[in-house]
């Protein structure tokens, strides 16, 4: 579920305003901006990602981490961190522009340490059934 969510991230919203890749090259097809489609599409991508913190995460690592707060700790770290850093990094150092650059160092720098803020507790709470 990691891996799908976070490839989704990585499209919307961190790739999604460019002049070139696929969403530009659709965008182009059907003869709309990219910040055309860009709520169409940042919509369904933040629902993911909500589905995949606040509902999948809390029911499945306590139950990965064998109820343990350090394993738990541990994981939504590393959760966290593959997620914003891996996906949401890619394209600080790529050539998507300055909107996608603003995006990376967004997931990156603020959204990697709220997460890790934000599900640790839900996590450990689930750790303590």
């Amino acid at each position: 579920m990691l891996m799908c969510v976070g490839n989704v991230w990585s499209y919307v919203p961190i790739r999604a305003i460019t002049t070139h890749a696929d969403i530009a090259i659709a965008a182009r097809g059907m003869h709309v901006g990219v910040m055309t489609l860009f709520p169409f599409l940042l919509v369904p991508s933040v629902a993911l990602m909500g589905h995949f913190f606040m509902r999948a995460c809390p029911a499945e690592i306590p139950v990965i981490a064998s109820f343990e707060a350090t394993r738990v700790t541990l994981i939504v770290a590393v959760t966290c961190t593959w997620f914003f850093i891996f996906f949401g990094g890619v394209a600080i150092s790529g050539n998507y522009g300055y909107a996608a650059q603003a995006f990376s160092i967004i997931s990156t720098i603020v959204l990697m340490p709220l997460s890790v803020a934000l599900l640790s507790p839900r996590c450990l709470r689930g750790s303590m059934l």
